[in-house]
């Protein structure tokens, strides 16, 4: 399935937004299928999963945030003065990685 506009599909004009896509996406599954979805569409594959799953027989989501905020997930970094940086994880693990 392409998105319209998206490869060989042809543009529809009622797509104005984000939203808008993902009801066209959404109403075109009728039966059980499997998503792979990669970057913006992991959004869309889980708003699919969430409307339809009943008809998601899997979701595969590469290289994507899937909607969720990322910012706080991101490793935070300190210094030690022995010119090794420190990057803990929000796991609360850490590991040493040479500067």
């Amino acid at each position: 399935m392409s998105y319209p506009g998206f490869g060989n599909a042809p543009e529809d004009p009622s797509i104005t937004c984000f939203r808008d896509l993902v009801n066209t996406i959404v109403s075109r599954i009728d039966r059980p299928t499997a998503l792979i979805a990669q970057s913006m569409g992991g959004v869309l594959a889980i708003e699919a999963t969430i409307r339809k799953p009943s008809l998601i027989t899997n979701l595969v989501l590469i290289a994507t945030s899937g909607g969720l905020d990322t910012s706080k997930l991101a490793p935070s970094t300190g210094a030690r003065s022995s010119g090794e940086t420190i990057r803990t994880y929000p796991t609360g693990l850490s590991r040493t990685v040479p500067t």
